[in-house]
């Protein structure tokens, strides 16, 4: 996916280009975020096709990020 150009949740463009990622970020690297319900969907029901929703309403989403390439 591409980070920082709009097309994920906000808080997930910050953890991944967050300082203290983007000075561990190479190859091969692997990092851990946890986004609480208030920054990422709130009380919306997400992720939704054809009436079924993948993620809950106030739902913290949890992210195990792999750097393949940068």
């Amino acid at each position: 996916m591409r980070i920082g150009v709009g097309k994920v949740i906000g808080r997930l463009d910050q953890g991944i280009l967050g300082v203290e990622v983007v000075l561990s970020m190479q190859e091969g690297g692997k990092h851990k975020l946890h986004i609480p319900p208030l920054l990422a969907y709130g009380p919306e029901h997400a992720g939704c096709f054809s009436g079924d929703c993948n993620i809950p309403g106030n739902s913290t989403l949890l992210y195990d990020i792999n750097f393949v390439r940068v």
